[in-house]
């Protein structure tokens, strides 16, 4: 994990808020996954991690979006 993004992972994955934590691609962004019951402890989890590992930073709680990509054609005019 790219440095101090991996403490963070560590420190989320070492939750029971959390079932699963990671890294986008090379960072900056850490994430944590868990369910709506468990969503502010989650919360409360990623800001622990982030103050632990001396990060300033946002949390934030969103939803998938559980559905494939989706691609439409736009015909352009002709001139």
């Amino acid at each position: 994990y790219r440095p101090p993004v991996g403490e963070v992972v560590a420190s989320l994955a070492e939750e029971s808020a959390v079932s699963g934590a990671g890294q986008s691609s090379w960072g900056p962004t850490a994430y944590g996954v868990t369910d709506a019951d468990r969503a502010d402890a989650a919360r409360e989890a990623g800001e622990r991690a982030l103050d632990a590992a001396g990060v300033d930073g946002r949390v934030r709680v969103v939803a998938g979006r559980n559905e494939g990509r989706r691609v439409e054609r736009v015909d352009r005019p002709k001139s």
